[in-house]
Formats: C-alpha cells, structure tokens, sequence
C-alpha cells in the first residue's frame, strides 16, 4: 500500500517537474524582462507547434521597446505564415522613424508581402518543366536514398578493388 501510494505521489509530482524543466528558463526570462508569460501560454504554443522561445524572445524585445503585444497575437501570425522577428523589427524601424505602426498593420503587411512573393515563385516555377522538380535531392527522399545507395556501392566496389590487389 505504501508503495502503491508514493507511486502516486511521484506521478502527481512528475507534471510540475516536467513542466518546470521544459519551460522553466523561458518562463523566467518573460519574468524578468516584463513580458510575462504564463505556463499554459506556453504549452499552448508547444501544442501549436509554434517555437516557443521565439515567441517570447520577440515579446520581450516589444515589451522592452514600448509595444504591448500578446502571446496569442504573435502566435495567431506566426501560424497565417508570418514571420513575427520581422514584423518586430519593421515595429521598431518605424517608431524610430516616428512612423505610426500598430502590430495588425505590420501583421498585415508582412502577409501581403509573403503572398506577393508566393505568387511571383509560382508563376516562375510553371515556366519550368514539371519533371525538374521531382529530381530535386532536397526534396524527393526516393532520388536522397539512390544517391546514398550508390555511394555506399562505389564504396563497397573501391575496397573490395583494393583488398584484391
């Protein structure tokens, strides 16, 4: 029974360790800064898949340069596609050029530019022929395990060759 008991305990005990272990260090730089954080904003975001140390690092440099912005706001761009370091630092730029910026405008920008971009790459990428990208190596794991295949054989041929000579 007693056991039974401190087996219990232990896993009781276990969330608070884990979660100190993972998000301890962010949580206490968010403290000390002035942007403060709260754990389950932060597991929300592991959840999300939004990379957690990020999102704060860029909270605290906006907290520290006067912006007031929230946790879920830098998620809710990063998840549309947004690059939230870049929106920071065009926040910044502008209050330094005393250019009146609010984070949805600069969200809302840098949205506009990505489109704009992703529009202009396909428009590029169908002038070119369909099979060019099916033998990228970066992409296609078949053509990264042939490549690695005959590697592999040249190396077993080329000792083998040696060993015989």
């Amino acid at each position: 029974m007693e056991t039974f008991l401190l087996g219990i305990i232990g896993l009781i005990l276990l969330v608070p360790i884990l979660t100190l272990q993972f998000y301890g260090t962010t949580w206490l730089r968010g403290l000390i800064s002035g942007a403060r954080v709260t754990f389950l904003e932060l597991i929300s975001l592991s959840l999300r898949k939004v990379p957690v140390r990020k999102i704060v690092d860029v909270r605290i440099t906006l907290i520290k340069t006067g912006f007031n912005v929230s946790v879920d706001e830098l998620s809710s761009h990063h998840l549309a596609g947004g690059d939230v370091a870049l929106v920071a630092a065009g926040m910044i730029t502008a209050k330094e050029k005393n250019i009146k910026l609010d984070f949805r405008k600069a969200c809302e920008l840098d949205l506009n530019e990505k489109q704009t971009l992703h529009v202009s790459s396909e428009e590029k990428n169908e002038s070119k022929s369909s099979w060019s990208s099916e033998l990228n190596r970066k992409e296609n794991p078949v053509v990264v395990g042939l490549l690695i295949l005959g590697f592999v054989g040249f190396l077993i041929w080329w000792l083998i060759k040696f060993e015989n000579s």
